[in-house]
């Protein structure tokens, strides 16, 4: 069920005067390149796309033709061998900026700026939570930190600027039933304390994990109150979890009222981490492995979750990785770095994630050299890892054969559909009808949230994942010998040039 990764001809827009956020295109650029990875992975050869004030307003296998009174100059210009979308790490807790893991994002900058060197244009920051009123405090200055710097990306004008993109949050917890290397929260909160902490990490929450075992118990109401919120559920960090109430939690969204069918689909966090596979006594791995449901009357209109994967080949095996390459397709799989530390630092770096002592450690292998990660000292518990998401490329492309147009789907365009980034490109008249449809469905007026106020609409903003009209211009540039003579599968790439708003 490989994707048919063929030459595709034609136009992917049309020059458009609504540029996005800063419209009008004062800041014009050129894009060309032999070729192009587009939505699908597909492949488009050659590649040309006009970008204004850092949004995509053309896109097409050919320069745009030029109006009558035009200029056809342009603010600057690239000329590249392959051009790919940025990629969008949905799971990361960032590679530093404090001796404390938790008060990372307080210090946004330090992973922002050295993210793109790996390939990541956009990313979601992974939030934990600790308990007692001390981490609250912590959890609520985190969150403004976040919003403040989330509101830089949604600026033609500041996007950018200082690096990668922070499009939103994923909340890790603290709703779970294993901890792996969490800290230690409330995790089985109340629904009304669940409700005041949606409401605290505000509309910017794209992704939250929780345990399907312990929301069983409450009825799947805190499932239903992410669905409504429009916020992805991630099952995740529950090792016996069973199939009663895996089925339960798919069902809640198959039955959910009011939202698309994109939005019935649940997701996993970090598959085969925290969490069972069994031949007979099946987990939460076991549903993630699957194409599709056995007709069988308790999976009768359900459907499979997506999938994220640390790519590090530590927490997972390669064999166990080349078994989900096969069983799954790209469109549902996205590879995460759940990053914890700067792969740069030296071996034995320590720092504290809730007051436990973390440290970077080095396994020896068989590849040329050792796979580092991040465990809780002294034990063997991973609590994160520090690979780049362009280490993951090279590895689906050298170690299991993935095609180019494959692997970058499961990079860029797969995770900012799970995390609901990516944007088709809509005539204004469109954009505007459907952001009110779904403000109406994730909001209706007359519901409340437990606190009596009605949760805040989620705020609209250019695309990212694809090299498409309407689309921040976050894109990579890359090169490899012999490009021009040998097929685009066959060459080595290497990663030149990482813009992101057209910066």
């Amino acid at each position: 069920e490989g994707m048919d990764v063929g030459v595709v001809a034609g136009q992917y827009g049309s020059e458009s005067g609504d540029g996005g956020e800063g419209g009008g295109g004062s800041n014009r650029g050129l894009v060309k390149a032999a070729a192009a990875v587009m939505p699908g992975g597909h492949i488009l050869a050659p590649f040309c796309a006009v970008v204004c004030d850092g949004v995509f307003t053309y896109v097409a296998d050919q320069q745009p033709p030029l109006e009558p009174g035009c200029d056809e100059r342009y603010d600057w210009t690239v000329d590249a061998e392959l051009i790919v979308p940025g990629f969008v790490d949905i799971h990361t807790h960032g590679l530093g900026g404090a001796s404390e893991v938790l008060e990372y994002w307080m210090s946004p900058e330090y992973t922002t700026t050295r993210v793109p060197a790996g390939g990541t244009t956009s990313l979601l920051a992974s939030v934990t939570f600790g308990a007692g009123a001390e981490a609250e405090a912590l959890t609520d200055r985190v969150v403004c930190a976040l919003q403040d710097t989330i509101s830089v990306g949604r600026s033609s004008e500041t996007r950018g600027t200082t690096g990668a993109v922070i499009a939103g949050i994923h909340a890790e917890g603290p709703v779970v039933a294993d901890l792996g290397g969490l800290v230690k929260g409330d995790n089985e909160m109340e629904v009304a304390d669940f409700n005041k902490l949606l409401d605290t990490l505000g509309p910017d929450l794209r992704v939250m994990t929780i345990g399907p075992s312990i929301d069983a118990r409450a009825g799947y109401a805190r499932i239903r109150a992410l669905l409504k919120r429009g916020v992805v559920p991630a099952l995740g960090h529950d090792k016996h979890v069973n199939e009663k109430d895996m089925a339960g939690a798919l069902r809640a969204a198959a039955e959910e009222d009011g939202l698309r069918p994109d939005q019935r689909r649940l997701h996993l966090t970090h598959i085969f981490n925290v969490q069972m596979f069994h031949h007979r006594d099946v987990g939460l791995a076991n549903i993630g492995v699957l194409p599709q449901f056995p007709a069988l009357p308790e999976y009768t209109g359900l459907v499979t979750p997506t999938v994220e994967v640390v790519g590090d080949l530590m927490h997972v095996h390669p064999l166990v990785l080349q078994m989900l390459l096969a069983t799954r397709r790209p469109e549902h799989i996205a590879f995460i770095t759940d990053a914890l530390m700067d792969p740069c630092v030296a071996c034995g770096t320590s720092v504290t994630y809730g007051g436990r002592a973390v440290e970077l450690g080095h396994e020896p292998s068989k590849a040329e050299d050792s796979r580092s990660f991040v465990a809780l000292k002294g034990t063997t518990t991973m609590a994160g890892s520090c690979v780049l998401q362009w280490d993951t490329f090279q590895s689906l492309r050298r170690l299991f054969r993935v095609p180019v147009g494959q692997a970058v789907m499961m990079l860029s365009e797969t995770p900012a559909r799970i995390a609901g980034l990516y944007t088709p490109h809509q005539e204004p008249a469109q954009q505007q009808q459907q952001q009110q449809q779904q403000q109406q469905q994730q909001h209706p007026p007359a519901r409340q949230s437990d606190t009596g106020a009605t949760p805040p609409p989620r705020r609209p903003c250019a695309g990212v994942g694809g090299l498409v009209v309407g689309h921040w211009a976050d894109f990579l540039c890359l090169t490899a010998p012999h490009s021009t003579t040998h097929p685009l599968d066959e060459c080595d790439w290497h990663l030149a040039h990482t813009y992101v708003g057209g910066r």
